[in-house]
């Protein structure tokens, strides 16, 4: 079967990565995430740039967020006219899309191993059963696997969007592709990870469902995680070099890293502690790669100037520039006129 078309759909816990949609019809509560919670169903990166660029460009956009960095494209709230509609409308599958695209996503054969099975033995979505002491160990575990045994051959930025976070968090994200070898068998692997900052969106009404003191406790961890200049990392997919796009979007064979591999926030009733929760369903858990490889060994990605253009009025010369000009860039903006941003259609 030829596929003419296919489905995605946006994930709010990794904050606008998008994905494969598909289902099964006797089980239609969520989507299928295949053999591989993170990766089975991460749709193409170049595809992921290429949505974001569109939808950056479906219509006139305004950013009322003083605190968005002048470098930084604006994606389209969920709530903007005619992305509530793209987004929320029910899927009707057929039974012939789901048979093919099914197939595809739980084939164990585009699983991939580089670490051996004991480093693998905890996956995002699965942690609630480890303590977060375990958790840590098996993440610090496989960076230092891979710290052992591959070198970073090349970095480089792909793109830049903006996503808002359940109306409470702007994320600004900065997509990063690192080519790695193995230092024995010269093999290339290819590891995604996104940069991300914070910042914290003032709630105009309160959250149906949500007391006074629950609101305070999220607001406590929002406040830590946005705090001004703070870095926030997620790997979101690696593939070998081999690897292909499929006629679906996705590709055709991924590595297996366990829990090395996650998201920014995953659901609460999935972690063992809370006390990272930021709304009524999602907690933060970023925390746990802060200091892992070949993260840690980066600091200036390398620039694509196409990614330059994408991600919106943005030099090399403003890229390379410390905290403190960041900072010094905002205070000028601050005496400019409040008027808002605009992206317009092309």
């Amino acid at each position: 079967m030829v596929q003419d078309f296919f489905w995605v759909y946006l994930s709010f816990s990794e904050l606008g990565v998008w994905r494969f949609a598909c289902y099964n019809k006797e089980t239609t509560v969520s989507f299928d995430k295949g053999k591989e919670y993170i990766q089975a169903t991460c749709v193409n990166m170049d595809l992921q740039k290429h949505i974001h660029l569109c939808y950056d460009r479906l219509d006139e956009l305004i950013s009322t967020s003083e605190n968005s960095h002048d470098d930084i494209i604006n994606s389209i709230p969920r709530k903007q006219p005619g992305f509530d509609s793209i987004i929320d409308q029910t899927i009707n599958l057929s039974q012939q899309y789901i048979n093919t695209n099914l197939d595809i996503i739980r084939d164990s054969n585009r699983e991939k191993y580089i670490t051996p099975q004991n480093y693998l033995t905890i996956k995002c979505g699965t942690t609630k059963a480890f303590t977060e002491e375990t958790v840590y160990a098996q993440i610090q575990g496989i960076s230092h696997f891979l710290e052992e045994n591959y070198i970073i051959v090349s970095h480089e930025e792909l793109f830049r969007y903006n996503f808002i976070f359940r109306d409470v968090i702007n994320s600004e994200n900065i997509v990063i592709k690192v080519t790695l070898q193995n230092k024995t068998t010269q093999e290339i692997i290819i590891l995604f990870y996104k940069k991300m900052f914070f910042h914290k969106l003032e709630l105009t009404s309160p959250i149906p469902g949500i007391t006074p003191q629950m609101q305070t406790n999220f607001n406590r961890t929002i406040n830590e995680i946005s705090v001004e200049g703070s870095e926030h990392f997620a790997v979101i997919l690696v593939i070998p070099s081999t690897s292909q796009c499929l006629n679906n979007s996705l590709y055709s064979e991924y590595i297996h890293l366990g829990v090395f591999i996650c998201k920014p926030f995953d659901y609460t009733k999935h972690i063992k502690d809370s006390k990272t929760a930021c709304t009524k369903d999602y907690s933060y858990i970023s925390y746990r790669y802060r200091n892992i490889f070949p993260i840690k060994n980066i600091t200036q990605p390398q620039i694509n100037e196409k990614a330059s253009v994408i991600g919106g009025k943005r030099s090399k010369q403003k890229y390379k520039q410390s905290r403190k000009s960041r900072k010094s860039r905002k205070s000028k903006k601050s005496k400019k006129s409040k008027k808002s941003k605009k992206y317009k259609k092309v």
